[in-house]
């Protein structure tokens, strides 16, 4: 995509539409703001597994599963301690997980016709060596949909050894994708994450009991001619049980499209839903889609109007509440931590890692990222052998920083923030007051880096969102634009949502 074909002179503000992006609430939405918006109270699950001499278990995956905000699951401590935090809900079960092991009472639940609220201290669970057999499979080795049925379900079974009935278990599922940059009106037999289908990996969590969980994998319908495409699916990363033969899957989605037909992205309707694909990693909220859908047949053009037009409602997306926690938040982690752009094939995975159908749920999510980045080989390779001085000192040099203003380690999604100089951090990781995880995340989520990074991640996200590949060498001269021109946001929009290359993805331009 050439720079200088797709540059522009619109000069018009990108904000006109700030205000719908509103909060991040419980509901979850892009909408306006409203005084229902304030942030709801977390409270606190606690509690420990040990053996039959109460010595803690370590590495005992503590699932959580609520009736309303998504699951997830916390990992014991060396003394076997944990720790949750959720929001009022109506159900809510405890389910503990580790391989050889089965537990008493296998599961804790507490439900309410109302809401269930306030902390819940020693939620304690026993643990009893049991190196039962059991596994996880697809429900079938192949599927079969359609491209227009938009969203395609898969089942994962866990079957075996009746001991499966006494402990809870989580697996991990991915689409297996091919990140090259392919043009997507190919007639070829494989299916690409940014042509056909949107990438999907996330965790499945199994309480005491419970022997399938289903997952969905939204699909793109475009207007290309094809042949019947596939990809895989498969599973990994099991605890509480094995793989077994059926841990991949493939699924074949055929075409329903005939020569001639308009490309789907004009219609408002496919435009809107592939805002929150590409950049929400999500499908939308009804009061959302209504909503954004609204301001474009409200548009008197939908081309051309900063008020309410395509790259206006585009662009909103970026600077939504949920994107911040989201896209922009993994985006902060490379570059604080490695020093470079993320790669599309790393930055998709993980901003769908942090997807949820909840605040809460993203909230548990976010901070299990920061905990397994510090704990990936590469980050461990550059950082594990440094001292805490070192470790601090390399971090805040990556942009300079004396002192950060941070929200509370303690509270991370809070809405209090501390100042923290180099010498508190060092002295906190040296008193065990705060992780590495802890202090990697304040950084990130300081405001010196969050404005530093802000135009370098905007102009980077609309080539993994519009583009869905790496970003090429025009990738400098859109930055050095933006930067020279900061309130003309417009103009890069326009570029990429406008290109060829983009308008390819779902039919002839």
């Amino acid at each position: 995509m050439s720079f200088q074909n797709l540059l522009t002179n619109s000069r018009a503000l990108l904000f006109a539409l700030a205000l719908l992006s509103g909060a991040l609430v419980a509901g979850f939405g892009l909408r306006p703001a409203s005084a229902q918006d304030a942030t709801p109270t977390p409270y606190s699950i606690t509690g420990r597994v040990t053996d039959s001499a109460g010595n803690g278990i370590p590495g005992v995956h503590v699932i959580l599963i609520t009736g309303q905000n998504g699951s997830r699951a916390a990992l014991t401590k060396a003394d076997g301690s944990y720790q949750h935090f959720y929001f009022a809900d109506t159900r809510i079960t405890l389910s503990p997980a580790k391989d050889g092991y089965a537990f008493n009472p296998s599961n804790i639940s507490y439900i309410s016709t109302a809401a269930i609220t306030g902390d819940k201290p020693n939620t304690n669970f026993a643990a009893i060596p049991f190196p039962f057999g059991t596994t996880f499979n697809f429900s079938a080795p192949t599927y079969t949909v359609s491209e227009g049925s938009l969203n395609a379900t898969f089942t994962v079974t866990r079957s075996g050894d009746a001991a499966v009935f006494t402990s809870g278990a989580l697996v991990s599922y991915r689409t297996v994708d091919d990140p090259a940059a392919v043009p997507c009106a190919n007639a070829g037999a494989a299916a690409y994450a940014r042509c056909d289908y949107a990438t999907g990996v996330d965790t499945l969590y199994f309480a005491a009991g419970d022997t399938e969980e289903t997952f969905t994998v939204s699909l793109i319908n475009d207007a290309h001619v094809e042949n019947t495409e596939s990809f895989a699916l498969e599973l990994f990363n099991p605890v509480g049980a094995s793989l077994g033969t059926q841990s991949r899957a493939s699924v074949q989605i055929t075409d329903n499209d005939a020569p001639g037909q308009a490309n789907p992205i004009d219609d408002s309707r496919a435009f809107v839903r592939q805002q929150y694909l590409d950049f929400l990693s999500r499908e939308p909220e009804p009061a959302g889609f209504q909503a954004w859908l609204g301001v474009l047949e409200r548009c008197s053009n939908v081309n051309d109007n900063p008020q309410c037009d395509r790259l206006t409602v585009s662009s909103s997306f970026f600077l939504s509440a949920e994107f911040q926690l989201k896209g922009y938040f993994v985006y902060r982690f490379y570059m604080l931590t490695y020093g470079r752009v993320p790669r599309y094939d790393e930055i998709i995975p993980d901003m769908k890692s942090v997807s949820g159908a909840s605040a809460a749920e993203v909230f548990a999510k976010r901070s299990a990222f920061a905990e397994a980045w510090v704990a990936r080989p590469a980050f461990k390779t550059l950082y594990d052998a440094k001292t805490n001085a070192d470790f601090v000192n390399t971090l805040m040099d990556r942009h300079g920083l004396a002192q950060i203003n941070a929200p509370d380690p303690a509270n991370p999604d809070g809405t209090t923030k501390v100042t923290l100089t180099r010498a508190d951090l060092a002295a906190r990781l040296a008193a065990q007051t705060l992780t590495r995880a802890q202090v990697v995340r304040a950084i990130v989520e300081s405001d010196q880096v969050f404005a530093a990074q802000f135009n370098p991640a905007f102009v980077a996200m609309q080539y993994f969102g519009y583009l869905r590949r790496d970003p090429d060498p025009d990738y400098n001269k859109w930055l050095a634009y933006l930067n020279a021109h900061p309130d003309d946001f417009r103009t890069m929009v326009k570029g990429f949502m406008n290109s060829v290359e983009y308008r390819l993805r779902f039919g002839q331009p």
